[in-house]
């Protein structure tokens, strides 16, 4: 009888831890991320008004880029990144609550590492106050808030996932799994005190690894007081880029004929190597100089840095088709197909000139 008591009393007490087992399990795994929910409304509640969408625009009026800026001064000075105010002779800023201000001035830009700071037209907005990215945690929560492809104020959450070294500067990046798109550049990245700690600045497309600079690195050109003019930068940014050099050898290819404006072009592509519309002009100049392998190359390195670039296609594909390469001049119209119908017809004209449309 004895035994049994014992028995039937040790029962009773696991019954108990059990009991008290399943309530933990309860408040953790349901209560906890309900707090931790509540803890990025939180934040999104209190930042989202400091992140701002940006719009820029060229030369002559036509749209850029768009992009996401974070305010952090209440006198209208902003933080973005350098590639997407890159040949920008205007940027217009869209406020959260719908309205639309002027950038007026550029207070500093480092194209390297990639962000710039910016004065717009207007005073006593929401601005994020700064963080201390040197005291960044790995596995720390953060929230992520920019305007992906136009879609404004969209947020995602994720934590730091690395503190990287870099062999360039600021010398450090900071790696989230918050999920960013092409237009969340400039955005904001947040630590769950609602202080910025990084501007989102690029992402390696389909791993989500996201990356940011550390506001560390921008504190100390915040409160800069040497500011220019946006005109006068745009306009001294054209002068030493390869698009004034470009512009120059247009004009000598249209007064002055092939030949003379060659060394033109060759002088842009020097400056700018990825520049498949200069290649693409060059390959042109070269057929028209007769040197048809120097223009099957540029088609060629076209067709390397962009895949889908009909023109370097066509461009490859007639060249083929005159020097008697059926086979392959009809791999490049197949290509052509799937990218431009007309360019692709245009070659099939070429290939037959007979026009025997049976061999298709």
């Amino acid at each position: 009888m004895g035994n049994y008591r014992k028995k039937r009393k040790k029962n009773m007490l696991l019954n108990r831890l059990v009991t008290r087992l399943i309530g933990l399990v309860l408040v953790y795994g349901t209560l906890c991320p309900f707090a931790i929910s509540q803890d990025i409304k939180d934040v999104v509640r209190r930042s989202s008004d400091g992140v701002v969408m940006l719009r820029t625009y060229g030369r002559f009026g036509e749209l850029i880029a768009l992009g996401s800026a974070s305010m952090v001064r209440s006198d209208g000075v902003l933080l973005t990144n350098a590639h997407v105010i890159e040949k920008a002779f205007q940027i217009e800023v869209k406020f959260p609550n719908g309205d639309y201000r002027s950038v007026t001035h550029v207070i500093h830009v480092e194209p390297e590492t990639d962000f710039a700071v910016l004065k717009v037209d207007t005073s006593n907005v929401q601005t994020l106050p700064l963080g201390n990215s040197d005291s960044v945690q790995i596995g720390e929560r953060v929230v992520a808030i920019g305007n992906p492809q136009g879609l404004e104020h969209t947020v995602s959450d994720g934590i730091i996932s690395a503190v990287r070294l870099t062999s360039f500067e600021p010398g450090t990046m900071l790696q989230t799994t918050a999920a960013i798109s092409h237009g969340s550049s400039g955005g904001a990245l947040i630590n769950m005190k609602g202080e910025l700690i990084g501007v989102i600045t690029f992402l390696i497309a389909g791993q989500n690894l996201n990356f940011a600079i550390p506001i560390n690195a921008i504190k100390s050109f915040i409160s800069d007081t040497t500011w220019i003019d946006l005109q006068l930068y745009a306009e001294q940014e054209f002068l030493r880029s390869s698009d004034y050099f470009l512009l120059g050898a247009r004009c000598t290819l249209g007064a002055a004929g092939p030949e003379e404006s060659l060394p033109l072009f060759q002088n842009v592509l020097a400056m700018d190597s990825l520049n498949t519309n200069v290649r693409i002009e060059l390959a042109a100049i070269y057929e028209a100089l007769h040197d048809t392998a120097l223009s099957i190359n540029e088609y060629i390195e076209v067709i390397r840095l962009e895949p889908e670039n009909s023109k370097a296609h066509f461009g490859l594909g007639k060249h083929l088709a005159l020097h008697g390469q059926k086979a392959e001049a009809l791999q490049e119209y197949q290509i052509l197909k799937g990218l431009d119908d007309l360019n692709a017809q245009q070659l099939f004209s070429l290939i037959y000139p007979q026009g025997i449309g049976k061999e298709r």
